[in-house]
């Protein structure tokens, strides 16, 4: 199963930009799609690499306050938000991600892979 749906996930990813303009294509769509292509790849790659003793693991963090995001609109008030809503009520840093990553990568986590882990303060499971 993982080894079909990560090309199949492709082909459907491209048939769908092939035939809509960019303007045609929201900001929710393509942030739902590209999780979708990399939970796919990810699960895909674990399949692959898991004989080999290799794991496969992708990150997604949380809104982390830094100097580059502080660019997007309304950022305070995104970040304002984020912190509120999620479940732990307050935002990510990237030590956050730092230390889960760091886990995955010890003998601890020897026998996780080929999942997305969210270092997010629970804010994934609100949809």
């Amino acid at each position: 199963m993982a080894q079909s749906s990560a090309p199949e996930a492709v082909v459907e990813a491209r048939e769908i930009i092939e035939n809509r303009t960019f303007d045609e294509i929201t900001l929710g769509e393509s942030a739902s799609l590209s999780r979708t292509l990399t939970t796919d790849a990810v699960r895909y790659f674990a399949y692959e690499l898991g004989p080999k003793g290799i794991r496969v693991h992708a990150i997604s963090p949380g809104p982390i306050k830094t100097r580059a995001a502080s660019g997007i609109a309304n950022f305070d008030a995104l970040m304002e938000q984020a912190a509120s809503r999620s479940p732990a009520h307050r935002l990510v840093t990237i030590e956050d991600v730092g230390v889960a990553t760091a886990v995955l990568a010890t003998d601890y986590a020897k026998l996780i892979t080929g999942e997305t882990v969210y270092v997010d303060g629970g804010y994934h499971i609100l949809g």
